[in-house]
């Protein structure tokens, strides 16, 4: 298994910036999982965090390559965010749990509630990296394939349209629209314009 301070020290140079590192523990359990962030390092203004050891957990699923496939988890936040890294932190105990797997194009449910701040984007579309400008090529080790993901928080509106109509449809409204998906408080984008079948 790769070692946690190899990932961690992966996730900075990808970051930018200095990283400050932070340990959080399951409530009901002896899970624990480290939160690596960098301020600002991301467009100068954004701060960046991943999970470091989430891949020790077992996600239950294989890779295309048929491996089993291993995840940290990344996200970008607007400073004031620091729910984001809890909500990282409950998105790796979910599959440490059990209770899900974790795989592009899934979303996980409230994920971002229940903390300091009130949010419009509660829930946590899992997607490839495609903020930083950076080549995040996984790790395949010891017969285990491990990929990094992202978390796009998504308002209750647009879990919606992403039951009914997928993950690309819903990516594909962010790039028409471009909303700052790195405030949490933000407005659903425009979900009129639903796609129709060709």
């Amino acid at each position: 298994m790769v070692e946690l301070k190899v990932l961690a020290r992966i996730a900075a140079e990808r970051f930018g910036g200095k990283p400050s590192a932070t340990r959080y523990r399951h409530d009901a359990s002896d899970l624990w999982i480290d939160i690596v962030k960098c301020e600002g390092s991301l467009q100068g203004a954004l701060d960046s965090y991943s999970t470091v050891g989430m891949s020790t957990f077992d996600n239950e699923t294989t890779g295309a390559d048929g491996l089993p496939l291993r995840v940290e988890l990344t996200a970008a936040a607007q400073p004031g965010w620091p729910l984001v890294a809890n909500g990282l932190a409950s998105a790796a105990f979910n599959v440490g749990t059990g209770e899900y797997i974790c795989k592009p194009g899934i979303v996980y449910p409230d994920l971002f509630t229940g903390y300091e701040r009130e949010v419009t984007t509660p829930h946590g579309l899992i997607w490839w990296p495609f903020v930083w400008d950076a080549d995040w090529q996984p790790i395949i080790e010891d017969g285990i394939h491990i990929e990094w993901l992202t978390v796009i928080p998504v308002t209750a509106d647009e879990a919606e349209f992403f039951a009914d109509h997928g993950a690309d449809a819903l990516i594909d409204l962010f790039e028409q629209q471009t909303p700052d998906l790195y405030d949490l408080s933000r407005q659903s984008v425009s979900l009129s314009d639903t796609p129709t079948a060709g």
